[in-house]
């Protein structure tokens, strides 16, 4: 078959074409355009095969630009990244609007390419305002309140990163809302609608306030660069059962694959591997590796002189050669879909529970300077050296124990006359905490 669409162009998504589409649907809608109410004429679709060894090599060109504006951006695909130009136009005295008009015109100047910006006070703010003015255009949300409500009030929920086709069905059936005004109206009937599910009641009126999630900080410090959980991708074709054209089509997947991971900010390496498989009776198998060793690139590729085409086949190799047995545990069969998918991530990001450390913060001059600083629990004992108090010496020193228990418990207890507001993530005294949430709606 023609397979699954990775993109569309903007003159085929007028026929409805889009990413993620079979391509034998995508050929009859283009052809019969009537058929699904578009009113474009008949025309033929055009397949054009994927060079992701070029669009890599194109996307590490956009990122050396974007990394003069700032060296921590984020980008989670090819064509996407995140910028914080906080520190850039305050040292600079420029303005936003100019930095990102100069910012695509490098792009443009360098690789040929439009982009499309969007420049907001958070990044679900910007990353919607970024669709305003496709191809080739830039959105500015001013950093006010009014702005940002104004901005979102209009939206329809669907625009809202995170809320798909079943949670607007659910929101539209249940509660007759279609836009992020009506959403904030009926926050009380939000909640109840949703009561079994607390989380999206709170991200979505969290969204239609124009709060991203990020700048809730109900958690620990998040340490680590790697934000997704796992990668994959996978292939549906017509039945096949011959080893050596099924061993082909792993090595092509494990391809496709490393390219991603060669593609991501930073290069990802991975300590699990699973294959999955679908019969021709449409059962599905998995099979899950651990490798003792990472597979992938190093977190400095891509700003060395290393040959980018003989990395991306060194970890294809190492994938197919771990996944090449688990194959064959499966054959004889006929197969119909094949999937190869990559997780546990070196330095992926977690979130640490409060007051959680990591080992190395130990060791560094900054902390251990704060820490100095820290005011001791009791402000008649303050601590002069560390110490390792072992069984033998609970065992001595019972009542000493108890109370030092005693007053941290004494301590801690305060934090039970507060609460989290469950819109802004702001810690508030018991007594303050209705008038503040009700606020937000006001």
């Amino acid at each position: 078959g023609l397979g699954m669409i990775c993109t569309a162009n903007y003159v085929a998504r007028l026929y409805g074409v889009r990413s993620a589409m079979p391509g034998f649907i995508a050929v009859e809608m283009v052809k019969n355009p009537q058929l699904v109410g578009s009113k474009m004429p008949p025309e033929e679709l055009i397949f054009v095969a994927p060079n992701f060894a070029k669009y890599t090599k194109v996307a590490m060109q956009t990122r050396e630009i974007f990394r003069a504006y700032d060296p921590n951006f984020q980008a989670y695909t090819l064509d996407e990244a995140y910028l914080d130009l906080t520190d850039f136009v305050s040292s600079s005295g420029r303005d936003a609007e100019e930095v990102v008009q100069e910012m695509r015109k490098k792009v443009k100047d360098s690789t040929g390419l439009t982009c499309s910006a969007g420049i907001g006070p958070n990044r679900m703010v910007a990353k919607i305002a970024s669709d305003e003015k496709k191809p080739d255009g830039q959105t500015r949300i001013q950093p006010r309140r009014e702005a940002v409500l104004e901005f979102m009030d209009k939206l329809p929920v669907r625009k809202l990163p995170g809320c798909g086709k079943v949670l607007e069905h659910q929101i539209s059936t249940i509660l007759q809302i279609k836009t992020c005004a009506e959403l904030r109206a009926a926050a009380c009937r939000l909640r109840r609608a949703f009561a079994g599910r607390p989380k999206t009641s709170a991200f979505l009126l969290r969204a239609a306030l124009g709060l991203s999630g990020e700048e809730l900080s109900e958690e620990g410090d998040e340490v680590g660069a790697v934000g997704r959980k796992s990668l994959s991708c996978e292939r549906t074709f017509r039945n096949e059962f011959q080893a050596s054209e099924l061993r082909r089509r792993l090595s092509e997947l494990c391809r496709s694959v490393a390219e991603d991971m060669a593609a991501s900010v930073p290069p990802l390496a991975c300590r699990v591997v699973t294959l999955k498989v679908k019969t021709s009776s449409f059962e599905v198998r998995n099979k899950q590796i651990s490798v003792p060793r990472a597979i992938g690139f190093k977190a400095n590729f891509g700003e060395g002189k290393e040959n980018t085409e003989e990395e991306v086949n060194r970890v294809t190799q190492e994938l197919f050669k771990q996944l090449e047995p688990v194959l064959d545990s499966f054959l004889p069969c006929t197969l119909r879909l094949m999937g190869v998918r990559i997780s546990s991530f070196r330095d992926q990001k977690q979130l640490l529970l409060k007051g959680q450390r990591q080992l190395c913060s130990f060791f560094s001059n900054a902390r251990n300077e704060a820490a100095k600083d820290a005011v001791p629990l009791c402000a008649d004992e303050g601590l002069s050296e560390v110490i390792e108090l072992s069984d033998e010496a609970e065992l001595m020193e019972p009542e000493k124990d108890q109370s030092k228990r005693r007053r941290v418990d004494r301590v801690d207890s305060g934090t039970l006359d507060t609460v989290l507001c469950p819109v802004c993530g702001k810690r508030l005294v018991m007594s303050e905490a209705d008038g503040h949430v009700n606020g937000h709606f006001a």
